[in-house]
């Protein structure tokens, strides 16, 4: 699968992905996400003072169209949700998945590095063509002044 997406504030992968890395059927995970997230709606409820841990910086709620066209529920995981279910996860099962999703986001970050490359240069290549255009008509209006002025010449009489 390569269903990274790029949200508003962070990268993230959607969850299918995720329960495929690590060997759990979708259904099983998404109810482990909505475990985590009831448990920090707890967490949240007592803490009136202090700062209140924020789900989406973990798991964004989301949905997708399976094979037959029906909308399911999904998450879209990001780097820190990631994080969150590696820790959860023991032994080699949470070593792959761990390996796995850091490869993922290097992948992405990779990509979006080459697209920012891209993107300079295009606005690069933007910009001298501007120059060019800019210098060709500056150019132009000399080449048509000096032809002015060899034409005012040519009719002036000429000097003994």
């Amino acid at each position: 699968m390569n269903n990274i997406i790029a949200t508003t504030n962070s990268e993230t992968i959607i969850s299918m992905e995720v329960a495929q890395m690590i060997d759990k059927e979708h259904k099983y995970l998404l109810r482990d996400i909505r475990r985590y997230l009831n448990q920090i709606d707890k967490i949240n409820m007592g803490k009136s003072n202090q700062t209140k841990i924020a789900p989406v910086d973990f798991f964004i709620e989301s949905t997708y169209a399976d094979n037959k066209g029906e909308i399911r529920p999904c998450y879209n995981i990001t780097h820190k949700g990631c994080e969150f279910i590696a820790n959860k996860l023991t032994g080699i099962k949470g070593t792959e998945f761990t390996a796995r999703y850091v490869i993922r986001f290097h992948e992405l970050e990779e990509g979006n590095t080459i697209n920012a490359l891209i993107s300079t240069m295009k606005t690069i290549s933007d910009t001298m063509l501007e120059i060019q255009k800019s210098t060709n008509e500056r150019l132009d209006r000399l080449e048509n002044s000096l032809k002015e002025t060899q034409t005012i010449q040519s009719k002036l009489p000429k000097k003994r």
